[in-house]
């Protein structure tokens, strides 16, 4: 399949074992463990190994030793801000979780810090953007590095799947504008440039995001997709989410698309209604529960 040169957009918006990190955290529905470190990558500014950490947010019941679904969430910032705590991500983790999902949110390397990636992910992203990548510079080789960075996290989650009763054959990812970008990437345009996911992804979750660029990597076969995207978005035009709605349409992939009529960019997706009587929230556990195959409590 052919893969165009992606038209990134810049979203102006401000290995190892599992073990505690500095800060854990117990609610009545969701334990959350802050600070995991699931790998380190180098950066140029300042020259170090960069430590990649996660928040992980799991079911506080443990009332079944059934293996549960994983859920990947990567945050917005355009590659060149946000982090893993932002509340949007933190509230979407936390209502997956208190549902029966294990959440990792990730952080990754930024534009400024001139992340180094590795030649293979380098050659394999410049066939995605067909574009070489400018040696540590620019928004391309950030985002990049968050594809490398997100599949480190695959692995870390692979890895410790026996410890969290993760069902490997149960695994979404999405995330928030650049990161729902770096999400669609990870699921339908690397395995066009011979890169394997360590976690085949089965659902992406798309929230105000864009796939422009590489539309055409969309296949049969692949990941279901669940889009929700502001009418007013003035950042990413809702045009994007729908051409990519259409395109999924047109591969025989499944998708539901959720226009927000007067929003914006970025929308409390359980507070905003999408369907009559449904929160956009509500919609996505539905769509996660058939897609994943797995029941999800609201």
């Amino acid at each position: 399949m052919r893969a165009r040169k992606l038209a990134l957009i810049a979203v102006l918006l401000l290995p190892g074992c599992l073990a505690p990190g500095p800060f854990s955290a117990s609610v009545a529905r969701v334990r959350r463990t802050e600070g995991i470190v699931y790998g380190a990558a180098p950066i140029q500014s300042p020259r170090a190994e960069f430590p990649l950490l996660l928040d992980l947010y799991e079911p506080a019941r443990a009332d079944t030793a059934e293996l549960r679904p994983a859920v990947l969430l990567i945050h917005g910032g355009g590659f060149h801000g946000g982090g893993r705590g932002e509340q949007r991500i933190a509230s979407l983790a936390e209502e997956l979780a208190a549902a029966g999902c294990v959440v990792a949110a990730i952080d990754y390397r930024l534009a400024g810090q001139r992340p180094l990636v590795s030649p293979a992910m380098s050659e394999a992203c410049a066939g995605m953007f067909r574009a070489p990548l400018r040696g540590g510079r620019g928004t391309e080789n950030a985002a990049a590095a968050a594809l490398e960075d997100a599949l480190a996290a695959c692995s870390w989650l692979r890895q410790n799947a026996p410890r969290l009763r993760l069902d490997a054959a149960r695994f979404a990812a999405g995330g928030a504008s650049a990161g729902a970008i770096a999400a669609l990437g990870l699921a339908y345009g690397l395995d066009d440039q011979g890169v394997a996911a360590p976690l085949p992804v089965v659902v992406v979750l798309d929230l105000w995001g864009s796939a422009e660029g590489f539309l055409d990597c969309l296949e049969r076969g692949e990941a279901a997709l669940f889009i929700v995207h502001g009418e007013d978005d003035p950042v990413i035009p809702v045009a994007r989410a729908r051409e990519l709605a259409q395109r999924a349409q047109e591969a025989g992939i499944p998708c539901e698309l959720h226009v927000v009529a007067g929003a914006a960019h970025g929308l409390d997706v359980f507070a905003t209604e999408a369907a009559p009587g449904a929160t956009a929230g509500e919609r996505l556990l539905r769509f996660l529960e058939t897609h994943l195959a797995v029941p999800l409590r609201p």
